[in-house]
């Protein structure tokens, strides 16, 4: 196996050129239509932004510097990730900008989080080409990631955006642990852009703590994009 030259994200033969989703011709037209119906499908599910939370020093050097950068651009920030998984990452992914359609996925209930904060991204943003979809955790091996709209809406979007605890009952003994991983693999589905992003993109900021939406206040002045929403974190 090795990985795919095109996408630089996932895994073909050896004796294959390309990856299955690199081989098609990608057509603007034919797969703007496919967003729309992609956005619509996300809506029914309760969509509202794509969302990248971060910590409360992160918000302030983003809003100050106007622009969001992919980790690998980045040269001074408090690190919340898993420290594990993360370099184990592919520096394609990790040159990309991420988020969550959903807030409460299980990535973020574990990471390092003093003061977070979550930035929603425009829903229009899905409309841009350098845009792609992952059907799960972007690091993951298991994860298929296109940038072609009509592949991801075959995505299974009822376990992506699935919430709550997962129900040890419905499992076997002999295939808990796969299908257990299998569901934490698609609830942590993400969203990738690849640049730098505006933050005339943001749409929301959800700060957890009234403390900190008062701070930011204090420093960018009255905006009405700030809010408090503890309830998107627990």
């Amino acid at each position: 196996m090795k990985i795919c030259p095109k996408c630089e994200i996932n895994h073909i033969q050896d004796n294959e050129d390309s990856c299955v989703l690199c081989k098609p011709k990608f057509c603007i037209e034919t797969d703007n239509e496919a967003r729309k119906n992609l956005l619509a499908l996300l809506q029914s599910y309760g969509f509202f932004g794509f969302l990248h939370s971060t910590e409360f020093e992160n918000f302030i050097s983003i809003f100050k510097s106007k622009q969001i950068l992919p980790r690998n651009k980045l040269t001074s920030f408090r690190d919340v990730a898993n420290q594990g998984v993360i370099c184990n990452t592919y520096e394609s992914v990790k040159n990309c900008l991420r988020f969550y359609y959903k807030e409460k996925t299980p990535t973020n209930y574990k990471a390092n989080y003093i003061n977070p904060v979550m930035l929603v991204i425009d829903p229009l943003l899905i409309f841009d080409f350098r845009a792609k979809f992952a059907s799960g955790n972007a690091g993951s091996n298991s994860t298929v990631i296109t940038q072609f709209a009509e592949i991801a809406l075959s995505f299974d979007w009822d376990l992506i955006f699935e919430r709550g605890s997962f129900a040890d009952s419905q499992y076997s003994s002999d295939d808990y642990y796969t299908k257990r991983n299998v569901i934490k693999n698609r609830r942590n589905a993400e969203f990738l852009y690849e640049g730098i992003l505006s933050t005339d993109k943001i749409v929301t900021v959800f700060f957890k703590y009234k403390e900190a939406y008062n701070k930011a206040i204090n420093i960018f002045g009255k905006d009405s994009r700030f809010q408090v929403g503890p309830k998107r974190f627990d």
